[in-house]
């Protein structure tokens, strides 16, 4: 419900009430509510009536967010039980229509909690002041309440309590009524002007009549592909920033169609590989940067090497005696006694390892100091650390790359470095390079598309998608000179309120350009019951909820890293049976009752926690039976996916886990720039997946909580 309608309805006895809650977290299940206050207010907003509780969610409660709120364990344990507080909040609350400052926060935590204390609420109308305010008020700042309460000249409390909010909160929305009720004429007529200023532009000139024949676009070109269509036949290289869904591949065959020219279409990943051979005409041919390589070192002789890659993973406890990270006299030769004491042989072969990995991403020729690893030694030794694992980066790359060796594995990133090193030259004089997902390209292949001089290229891709810098990816759209930067931004799969909540992430990311929806479509926001996939933040997640949709009776699909799941399983199991486990999340414990500890005292741990909840309500080989069942694909199935693994998806109705919200939020309390903005492309990307229907989770409004 909008602040309009609230406005319109806010008359005579009528009254509202708003609500604030505390929490211990912003994400359901791991986190909880521990206190609870509601505050009436009436048609002249006047405050009629209050009500506050503390709430004890129960034993096993991790109490947290303390440096928020204030509120002490001790005060939560000796207060009333969640389901009391509950009731009380439901007889306060009646009949009335609920207002909340980010109401999809409170109404996820009330939904928990009613939920899992089996109370069946009346439907309720709601209305959220915060994305009524970004719409209706111009703070200069930003729309926390805090910044709103001193635009407005409300009294503010000291504390950050439920109670306190509560009365901001309903004073807020009052002075929302008012601008929203005298702004209603203003608003209607801005928008008339802007609706016929849209229908008066004209379009640009074109290249169409040079299209072949052969390709029938589903819609005539757009103004944008119209101008990047004369660009492709102009001088230099062009770059196309395209939004989600804005057509990049439909733009892609446009160009493609209009010369006779040979086009080599280099993607990133297999699936946009395949999908572009059967949907492209003859003259284009398409595979990965990885298979391209692959192919031109076979036909070089070097077939026998890379069937290193189907030997899978070496064992790192052999890629430590082979490198002499078990010596202990080694160690202390070239980084001193102490190092020799401190550092595990394991974890100095993983940064020796981690290193050639920088190195294989890096456009340099040489393994140098600057791709060293250093992360897993004590902060006082990685200085003198470093001779020593470049020492041992430089050994390992030496045997990847003698083509004698035949027992060691070797993987992708190896053999694509091997061959970038040979200078290789793409296609001929006059052929066109269509580079494709190219945000995700790291700067070793970057520097070798630079290099290809002798045809014209395309880069195409989204900056605001770059979503693979733990893999090496680092937007070469954002480094890479071209003579036509042109962006794409109608996004023909989704309506105006998903394409809203892309928007906020958008700015919060500072983008150049936002995504216009689709004028056709309605893709409706909220709740939804059988989503065609559900999208999470980590695998942990992902497994959590295959196992709660098996409980309710459902098959769902799992596709995520089957693998990496599988391992981390098994690794828990040897924990759980005496044994030391090597897994890179698991090896520091020396037993399951310490993992347990750990994930009790460390509430940052949520991914860890998550496992350890599975594997001790589920045990391991029901999980592992469970997750090999569920990776069949079936028919009308819901999707599990990570939102990793979906992009470049799409699903009619999709719905985000709550795992994002703490993982954002702890990435930026404690991650530096980098990884923040990341996590914010990640959740545009999440948010970008649905065509009719989208329930955003905690990634509704949390976009500009964050800015």
């Amino acid at each position: 419900m909008r602040i309009e309608d609230v406005a319109a309805m806010l008359h005579g006895k009528r009254e509202f009430v708003c609500i604030d809650l505390e929490t211990t977290g912003i994400s359901t299940p791991h986190s909880r509510i521990i206190e609870v206050a509601a505050v009436r207010f009436n048609s002249q907003g006047k405050l009629t009536r209050e009500f506050s509780s503390l709430a004890y969610p129960g034993i096993g409660y991790v109490h947290g967010a303390e440096f928020v709120h204030g509120i002490r364990q001790h005060e939560v344990e000796t207060a009333p039980p969640i389901e009391n507080v509950l009731k009380d909040l439901l007889d306060f609350v009646g009949d009335r229509v609920v207002v909340a400052h980010n109401l999809p926060f409170e109404n996820r935590f009330l939904t928990f909690e009613l939920g899992k204390a089996q109370i069946l609420p009346q439907d309720l109308l709601g209305s959220c002041t915060y994305s009524a305010a970004r719409r209706l008020v111009h703070t200069g700042t930003n729309h926390k309440l805090a910044s709103l309460a001193q635009h407005f000249r409300i009294r503010q409390a000291t504390s950050h309590r439920a109670l306190p909010d509560a009365r901001i909160g309903a004073q807020l929305a009052w002075e929302l009524v008012k601008v929203a009720r005298s702004s209603a004429v203003a608003v209607a007529a801005n928008t008339a002007r802007g609706r016929s200023s849209m229908t008066n532009q004209a379009p640009a000139p074109s290249r169409l009549a040079s299209v072949r024949a052969g390709f029938r676009p589903k819609w005539a070109p757009s103004a944008e592909q119209r101008t990047i269509l004369d660009a492709f036949f102009g001088q230099g290289d062009i770059k196309i920033l395209a939004g989600a869904g804005t057509g990049k591949t439909t733009t892609l065959q446009l160009l493609a169609n209009s010369t006779k020219a040979k086009i080599i279409y280099l993607t990133f990943n297999k699936s946009t590989a395949v999908e572009a051979k059967d949907r492209f005409a003859s003259n284009v041919s398409a595979t990965t940067i990885h298979a391209f390589a692959h192919k031109d070192l076979t036909a070089k002789g070097h077939g026998a090497w890379l069937g290193r890659l189907r030997l899978g993973i070496e064992p790192i406890s052999v890629t430590a005696r082979r490198l002499g990270a078990t010596e202990p006299g080694l160690i202390e030769a070239f980084a001193g006694p102490r190092a020799a004491r401190a550092i595990d042989p394991y974890d100095l072969t993983k940064m020796a390892v981690d290193t050639v990995t920088n190195y294989c991403h890096s456009p340099s020729r040489k393994l140098l100091a600057r791709h060293v690893s250093t992360g897993r030694a004590n902060a006082g030794l990685r200085s003198s650390m470093v001779p020593l694992i470049l020492m041992m980066a430089e050994e390992h790359w030496a045997h990847i790359r003698d083509k004698t060796v035949r027992d060691m594995p070797i993987t992708h990133d190896h053999y694509l470095k091997d061959w970038l090193l040979t200078g290789p030259v793409i296609g001929r004089k006059g052929d066109v390079l269509f580079i494709d997902e190219a945000q995700d390209l790291s700067p070793a292949v970057t520097h070798a598309i630079q290099a290809q001089k002798h045809l014209k290229k395309v880069f195409v891709g989204d900056p605001n998608q770059s979503i693979y810098g733990f893999a090496g990816g680092k937007d070469a759209l954002a480094t890479i000179p071209a003579a036509h930067t042109l962006p794409l931004t109608t996004s023909w799969r989704f309506g105006e309120h998903a394409a809203d909540i892309a928007n906020s992430w958008l700015r919060s990311l500072k983008a150049p350009h936002l995504v216009h929806p689709n004028p056709l479509l309605i893709t409706s926001v909220g709740p939804c019951e059988k989503p065609d996939a559900v999208l999470t933040r980590t695998n942990a997640t992902a497994v959590w909820e295959l196992m709660e949709l098996q409980k309710l009776g459902k098959r769902p699909t799992l596709r995520c890293e089957l693998n990496s799941i599988a391992a981390l399983i098994r690794g828990a199991d040897d924990l759980i049976n005496g044994r030391g486990s090597s897994h890179p999340m698991l090896r520091q414990f020396g037993s399951w009752g310490e993992v347990l500890e750990h994930v009790r005292y460390d509430s940052s741990a949520q991914e860890l926690m998550t496992w350890t909840k599975l594997i001790e309500g589920y045990g391991t080989a029901e999980l592992n039976r469970t997750i090999t069942s569920a990776s069949a694909t079936v028919d009308g199935a819901t999707v599990i996916t990570t939102a990793h693994k979906a992009k470049g998806l799409e699903w009619d109705s999709v719905r985000i886990s709550d795992d994002f919200a703490e993982i954002i939020a702890r990435t930026f309390l404690g991650g530096d720039k980098n990884q923040i903005a990341e996590e914010k492309r990640l959740a545009y990307v999440a948010v970008t997946r649905a065509r009719k229907h989208l329930d955003p989770g905690p990634l509704a409004g949390f976009a500009d909580f964050l800015s």
